[in-house]
């Protein structure tokens, strides 16, 4: 994909994603499937016209029935349960298309944020909380300061806490790595 500028059309983000799928995984015709795609975008388009397509005539195939979008004209389907299985047509595309990408970087959806103040500020909580006298005590306070220091949920705080708690039970002289074992745990609720 070449990036002109910050905006990137819908063909060139539909392109460079098609690009990293997996082929052989693709359990859909994926020609005809971009044909659809493309399709329903330029319809969907007609919506800042006042519902008439001034573009080319665009036509597709699908289950039989011939579809068009004819120059100045607007597009009618005959049904509403119509334009319903359209949308389910798309989702069912899009679902087999994320699930036929075999080797998608994390930096693709997400970024990495490293907040060395909160990470020391955590760590030190961490420290205090694992010598503390009385962790009982101090329980409450460590999950609150989490929900409020650190965005947690109430949920992740006690799940978190949880963990501190059995790594400190299991092995109190390896505080070092209690940071970074808590850090890249899964901290939803797997029952």
């Amino acid at each position: 994909m070449e990036l002109r500028g910050s905006y990137i059309s819908f063909p060139d983000k539909i392109n460079s994603i098609v690009k990293i799928i997996n082929k052989n995984e693709y359990p859909r015709n994926l020609k005809e499937d971009k044909d659809i795609i493309e399709f329903f975008r330029l319809h969907r388009n007609t919506v800042h016209n006042g519902g008439v397509h001034h573009g080319k005539k665009v036509s597709i195939n699908y289950k039989g029935k011939s579809f068009s979008i004819e120059p100045g004209k607007p597009m009618y389907n005959e049904s509403w349960a119509q334009s319903i299985e359209f949308i389910g047509e798309l989702v069912d595309i899009y679902s087999n298309i994320l699930c036929s990408i075999s080797e998608l970087p994390p930096e693709a959806f997400c970024y990495f944020e490293e907040d060395i103040i909160k990470l020391k500020l955590l760590d030190t909580q961490i420290t205090d909380y694992t010598y503390s006298e009385s962790r009982s005590d101090q329980r409450c306070y460590f999950i609150n300061s989490l929900e409020r220091r650190f965005d947690f949920s109430n949920k992740s705080a006690i799940i978190f806490t949880n963990h501190l708690d059995t790594l400190i039970d299991s092995r109190s002289e390896d505080v070092e790595n209690y940071l970074y074992e808590l850090l890249s745990m899964d901290l939803r609720d797997i029952t």
